[in-house]
């Protein structure tokens, strides 16, 4: 169930998003919920506005895989992007799935699609995998591609596994819809 797109941002698109979003002060990523300190490590900067020039190429790429591979109703991004970077050995995100329960049968808009965008090259880090759980793509990490856009269904388990080595940089968001049906 994963679509990817190798090379949505060339080396210097990369390098540019890097400079431009390390602007933005970071946070250490917590859980929607608030609960469980353990369950993520990971540092986050947060954006939406005022950064179209690296979120409409990436709706777009979204927008055409769920034409071509899912066909769920969404309507765009309702929450902001993750500028997510994993630098210290055992930065990890233990399994979860990226739809929040409350939102469901609600009126609230609901995460449909998750899309993660590799900031890093392969070789600069090492563990810190993004492995899914289901589907035909169980158990192997996404690809490791740098300026690769991964998409999958935001009801699909996944993981990162702990990082050993260097630093892991990405971008992870939601396309958002109505209620499930």
């Amino acid at each position: 169930m994963l679509v990817h797109y190798p090379d949505l941002f060339t080396p210097q698109g990369v390098e540019a998003i890097k400079r431009d979003l390390s602007r933005i002060p970071p946070h250490a990523a917590e859980l929607s919920s608030g609960l469980r300190t353990d369950y993520r490590r990971v540092t986050t900067r947060d954006f939406g506005v005022g950064h179209n020039w690296i979120i409409d190429p990436i709706v777009d790429v979204v927008v055409a895989a769920n034409d071509q591979a899912y066909g769920f109703h969404i309507d765009g991004v309702a929450e902001g992007l993750n500028y997510l970077v994993y630098e210290s050995t055992g930065d990890q995100y233990k399994r979860h799935i990226d739809i929040h329960m409350a939102d469901l049968n609600s009126n609230r808009a609901n995460r449909k699609l998750t899309y993660v965008l590799q900031l890093s090259e392969p070789d600069e880090y090492e563990g810190c995998d993004l492995v899914l759980d289901g589907g035909a793509d169980a158990g192997m990490p996404i690809p490791r591609d740098c300026g690769g856009l991964s998409i999958f269904p935001a009801f699909m388990a996944h993981e990162v596994t702990p990082l050993v080595r260097g630093a892991r940089h990405s971008i992870v968001g939601w396309v958002h819809g109505d209620a499930w049906r």
